[in-house]
């Protein structure tokens, strides 16, 4: 709940004679004394804030920050605005310190048009950052008259004291939305949204990847998770609505093209060649229907808990779904190889996932001329989820690794066991999976080699 109180504060000043030396802090001023300040300021960064309509407060500081440095020929290092908006403006305080600049001030031009009757919530917190670190004196912010009295949602209550009656108690366990977050780095939801921004154009097919699986999917799980903003859902977006739209157009392509991303075709001759550098004895396949990318990182997370002492996980690659991205394409695309990609889809090539108590064991079945070991917990687990599917990956991955743990304990020393996904899922307005699409989210899937008793 967002309460309506007005932008002033009465310990903030109002006026600033000319003979004061610099003092940092929080004014509200007319627009020509900023003009005259900025003549007496010789050693002073001014960045002048020229608000544009629907665009969020902190990302257009953000810019017009670095704006004002660069025209200063501040070079912009890789990656050097920090995690968020915070660490964001702090990093550009020390590129302005090191350009020799004593002093910063911010100033904003046109608040109270911006804003548009009522600072929003978002908007009001990055003004309300940059207030807290004036009144600490790293910078000077200027406002104008006007704005003192512009209302602004800056004060919260908890979601408990407005959706639980009084007295009721609060579930105090283990929160897993919070575990997936911190298994992902969700708290570097701003500079993946920026390295989605700024990729622009084709893109090698290494850097792509390591857009994908860096910076792109778990993005997508913060967004599935609810815990970004506006700006950071739109870049998730626009990169999703691209990437959908290229990997169509090429996909067509894969079966006469001489480059193309790894398959599940191409898997048994990286595991062989894993196998011949490792010098495994024996080698395992394990297929983990919809084990998608995020959902294969907490499951790396808890398989190298239960491998300690016995084996450790020796590599991992990504692995890209073919269209569509169905369990019986991936299947066909296994056994066939790259012939699956130049015939018609088949879709009635292969069984449907085992439902019930039997998707817990793990089945012997022959795929092409190779017997593997598939498991289909996944999607019964998801089926079950509903549409409370993120929540509910974190014990989706417990009792994958439980399982997979007890399978690798009966192997013997030197085997190699890759364990991999077919496809991935997205999610429905409703939050439950859905598969078939050429969204990352479907198509990017891990696959992880497990090395058996080579442990020092």
């Amino acid at each position: 709940m967002w309460l309506d109180e007005p932008m002033g504060s009465a310990s903030l000043q109002t006026t600033l004679p000319f003979s004061e030396p610099w003092l940092g802090g929080v004014r509200f001023v007319e627009g020509d004394v900023v003009a005259k300040l900025q003549a007496d300021f010789a050693h002073c960064l001014w960045v002048n804030v020229a608000l544009q309509p629907r665009r969020p407060l902190s990302y257009q500081v953000e810019e017009q920050f670095d704006t004002a440095l660069a025209l200063q020929g501040d070079a912009l290092d890789e990656d050097p605005r920090g995690l968020d908006f915070a660490a964001s403006i702090a990093c550009m305080l020390l590129r302005a310190q090191k350009s020799g600049f004593h002093h910063v001030a911010i100033s904003f031009h046109n608040l109270t048009k911006f804003a548009q009757g009522a600072l929003a919530p978002d908007d009001a917190s990055a003004l309300g950052h940059l207030a807290r670190i004036a009144q600490d004196g790293a910078i000077a912010l200027y406002l104008r008259h006007e704005d003192a009295s512009l209302p602004a949602y800056v004060s919260t209550i908890a979601l408990s004291d407005a959706l639980l009656p009084e007295g009721a108690a609060l579930d105090t366990g283990r929160d897993p939305i919070a575990e997936i977050g911190e298994t992902i780095g969700i708290e570097r939801a701003g500079l993946w949204a920026r390295q989605l921004a700024q990729a622009k154009g084709p893109q090698p097919l290494s850097s792509l990847e390591k857009l994908l699986t860096e910076a792109y999917l778990p993005l997508a799980s913060a967004v599935a998770l609810g815990t970004v903003d506006a700006r950071m859902r739109d870049a998730c977006e626009d990169f999703r609505e691209h990437f959908i739209r290229n990997y169509t157009d090429a996909f067509s392509t894969f079966g006469a093209a001489a480059k193309r991303p790894r398959m599940l075709c191409d898997l048994p001759d990286w595991v062989a060649r894993a196998a011949r550098l490792h010098g495994a004895r024996h080698t395992h396949f394990l297929y983990v229907s919809k084990l998608r990318w995020d959902l294969g990182q907490l499951l790396r997370t808890r398989l190298e808990q239960k491998l300690v002492g016995k084996g450790r996980i020796a590599d991992q690659t990504v692995l890209w779904s073919a269209l569509p991205t169905t369990t019986s394409r991936q299947l066909d695309v296994l056994a066939r190889g790259l012939e699956a990609l130049r015939a018609p889809v088949d879709d009635e090539a292969w069984s449907e996932p085992v439902r019930g108590r039997t998707a817990e064991t793990i089945r012997r079945t022959k795929v092409g001329v190779r017997d593997i070991h598939k498991l289909d917990i996944v999607d019964t687990r998801l089926e079950g989820a509903r549409n409370r599917v993120m929540p509910a990956l974190v014990d989706i991955a417990a009792e994958l690794a439980d399982l997979i743990g007890r399978y690798v304990d009966a192997l013997p020393n030197r085997s190699l066991v890759a364990i991999f996904g077919d496809h991935g899922f997205a999610f429905d307005r409703n939050g439950a999976a859905i598969s078939g699409g050429a969204s990352p989210e479907e198509v990017i899937v891990p696959a992880l080699l497990v090395l058996v008793g080579d442990v020092h």
